[in-house]
């Protein structure tokens, strides 16, 4: 497994376990704006508490979005998503206009690493954003 999506808090974890370039997975470098990871049935979990949290966000009129799962032609999975190999993402953040396609996937436990949880928690009891 090289990503694995997690629900803390109301935020969305994605954890990039092996940031390795190669055929299946490509992180974020000039010229593209976030990760693209290919054949999710052997490279991509997700919890059960992740997939709702990813169902009920909003579609949006653009053809990407904060995060995308597709199948095109040649019937390989996709999971993208904008930013950077570890994302938090909340909830209004939105999906392509095609909606989150039935991808395969690894079905794992809603186990959160600790860095993220900390950031979680940051942001939570912190002025994060600073307002005003």
């Amino acid at each position: 497994m090289k990503v694995k999506l997690t629900l803390h808090m109301d935020y969305l974890v994605i954890d990039t376990l092996d940031r390795t370039k190669d055929e299946d997975f490509r992180p974020i470098e000039a010229g593209y704006v976030g990760c693209s990871l290919k054949n999710t049935g052997k490279h991509l979990g997700i919890s059960e508490e992740a997939l709702m949290f990813i169902k009920a966000l909003q579609v949006s009129g653009d053809d990407i979005g904060d995060i995308n799962a597709f199948i095109p032609n040649d019937n390989t999975h996709h999971f993208s998503w904008l930013g950077p190999p570890c994302r938090l993402v909340t909830s209004d953040a939105e999906l392509p206009n095609s909606g989150f396609a039935d991808i395969d996937f690894i079905k794992v436990p809603n186990v959160t690493n600790s860095a993220a949880i900390q950031a979680v928690d940051y942001i939570i009891t912190a002025d994060f954003p600073p307002k005003g």
